[in-house]
């Protein structure tokens, strides 16, 4: 059967078949990735839970994955970079001449995100003790666009060659938000800051960013200082016209 056919725990019973009782978790903290850990929970899943972080060292985020290894995992929650990070870094975003220098001289590596995180689920594996290769589970959901509709009916649920699966792959909006409803977890701040979660380094992160979180703002600033351009920008031509 192919799996775009399954889901719920019939879905759950196959990647078990496959693979066993654990999997990786690619947490982001958005509403999908909390779902996918409430349904992996509650049909009783050992998931290992693997955060990226953007921009390293933001003390809202770091609150947050505290919040959530308590709450929601009871457990620590492995980190890494995401490969955006190397990217942005790479680029010399919002650097000066003098720090761009440093990035330049530092060589860091380029990860292309597919084979990056097969890596970090490879070494999770080793970390955590786990002979045999588990996949990636992810909140990714058919009913987002056409284009993920069209995906899951090509790939399926289950998607080996990538090294990922979709517990969730069928639910819809009101389904995440029911689920993280009843469990009374939290979404983060995030959603309150900028109506998702932070994964941009734009006018629609920067400018809520810098006018809500100081301490934020200042830690974010260490690593893109020329960030303050963003914020200049986004003051003199798009808020200035509107008044």
């Amino acid at each position: 059967m192919r799996n775009i056919q399954l889901h719920g725990k019939r879905l759950v019973a196959e990647y078990r078949r496959q693979y066993g009782n654990r999997t990786v978790i690619a947490f982001s903290r958005g509403k999908d990735s909390i779902a996918t850990a409430l349904w992996l929970r509650s049909v009783g899943m050992e998931v290992v839970p693997v955060h990226y972080d953007m921009v390293p060292g933001l003390p809202f985020i770091d609150e947050s994955i505290a919040y959530y290894e308590r709450t929601l995992f009871g457990r620590r929650i492995l980190r890494f970079p995401h490969p955006s990070c190397y990217h942005f870094l790479n680029s010399t975003l919002y650097q000066t001449p003098g720090t761009a220098q440093v990035i330049e001289a530092a060589n860091l590596v380029n990860p292309v995100a597919q084979s990056w995180y097969r890596d970090i689920n490879g070494w999770c594996c080793d970390v955590e003790g786990i002979d045999d290769e588990v996949l990636t589970a992810n909140g990714m959901r058919a009913r987002d666009s056409p284009a993920r509709w069209v995906s899951f009916k090509r790939h399926g649920a289950i998607r080996i060659g990538a090294g990922v699966w979709c517990p969730i792959w069928q639910y819809r909006k009101q389904d995440v938000v029911g689920a993280i409803e009843r469990s009374t977890i939290s979404l983060p701040v995030d959603y309150d800051l900028f109506g998702r979660t932070f994964d941009g380094l734009d006018a629609r992160f920067l400018v809520p960013l810098k006018r809500n979180c100081p301490e934020d703002w200042q830690a974010l600033l260490a690593w893109y200082p020329l960030a303050v351009m963003v914020i200049w920008k986004y003051e003199r031509f798009i808020e200035g016209k509107s008044k």
